[in-house]
């Protein structure tokens, strides 16, 4: 007897996903906290968004503490070079802020744009490849300034919030509250859904390169 082909109902395909989504950014915010566990956190948040934007992965919980577990060691250089980063251009801002010193200011948010930029690669290139720290960061360069209109989502997917509450920090009260439950993981899943054919054509090119770190 053949068995009946099994129907998928909208309605629950769709709380799934957005279930999976609440958990997932519950999980990498948690995780976040420790401050030296923040690159892991957001590198275990797109190691299964992007098997989940593949199709390759139903389950959100175990696929990332897997990866949580396996890679914490792994993280740590990204981690101090992103919080050294943002610290000295926040340092840099509030120094010149006093003086109106305008060409510094405007430098800085020219460094802060790449900083974001390149880190919204690295994390990703992080949770798909199993590349050294140096390399890594040296093909998401690479990456990002071969792809500008990638680039330019995954600049804005990472940088709306802080473009909110300086522009209309009124609305980015009430926006934030909506990003404590979705902020993260919906930007992973905008993020991913632009680099997953970059990342394959990666690895339709040097197949032994597929290598997540789990």
């Amino acid at each position: 007897m053949s068995k009946k082909p099994t129907k998928t109902v909208p309605g629950i395909t769709f709380f799934t996903k957005a279930a999976n989504l609440l958990i997932l950014n519950f999980l990498c915010l948690i995780c976040c906290i420790p401050v030296l566990t923040i690159a892991d956190s957001l590198a275990s948040l797109y190691s299964v968004m992007l098997k989940i934007v593949r199709g390759d992965e139903d389950e959100v919980v175990k696929p990332f503490f897997r990866f949580f577990g396996k890679n914490f060691v792994k993280s740590i250089p990204y981690t101090i070079v992103m919080v050294v980063s943002f610290v000295l251009i926040l340092s840099g801002y509030i120094a010149f802020a006093y003086d109106d010193n305008m060409v510094a200011i405007g430098l800085l948010s020219g460094a802060v744009i790449i900083v974001i930029t390149w880190f919204g690669w690295a994390i990703p290139l992080f949770a798909q490849f199993d590349n050294g720290f140096f390399a890594m960061m040296t093909n998401a360069m690479k990456l990002m300034v071969m792809n500008l209109r990638e680039s330019l989502i995954v600049l804005i997917m990472n940088s709306y919030m802080i473009v909110l509450f300086l522009v209309v920090p009124a609305v980015f009260v009430y926006v934030l509250y909506i990003w404590g439950f979705l902020g993260l993981a919906v930007t992973a899943r905008v993020v991913c859904d632009q680099l997953v054919p970059v990342f394959d054509e990666l690895m339709n090119k040097s197949p032994e390169g597929e290598e997540d770190g789990e």
